[in-house]
């Protein structure tokens, strides 16, 4: 199985492809066809019953990252399949999730009375900005 085809004749049905379009799919089946055959890829037969995973941090990348294993283990249930996801979530802080994300409230019981801040301090902390 080939990892990249080559260009294929033009479809009068579809667009035609730029210039720069069809110079790298030249370029990438050159690079491509030196490269040694791509290795067997595991079937689910050869995969264990269980991965245990570690996420680093409980910002909004390692929480979103354990909402997608979740998510990946609800759909293996739902297709009776015995492989899951076990995820740890390591975090510096045990007190705190949200990284650099953080809510402030300004007082008790009002709705919303409160300031999320994260982003302006990452922009501030960074020369090139």
């Amino acid at each position: 199985m080939a990892i990249f085809s080559p260009p294929r004749r033009w479809d009068p049905k579809e667009p035609y492809p730029s210039f720069p379009d069809l110079h790298a799919r030249l370029l990438l089946c050159d690079y491509f066809k030196d490269l040694p055959p791509r290795p067997d890829i595991p079937t689910a037969r050869d995969l264990p019953e269980k991965v245990t995973v570690g996420i680093l941090g409980a910002g909004a990348a390692g929480l979103y990252a354990a909402l997608l294993f979740d998510w990946l283990n609800s759909c293996f249930e739902s297709q009776n399949k015995s492989f899951r996801f076990d995820y740890e979530i390591l975090e510096a802080d045990p007190e705190r999730v949200g990284g650099r994300m953080y809510t402030h409230r300004f007082g008790p019981g009002k709705k919303y009375d409160y300031y999320v801040s994260g982003l302006d301090i990452a922009i501030a902390t960074c020369s090139y900005f």
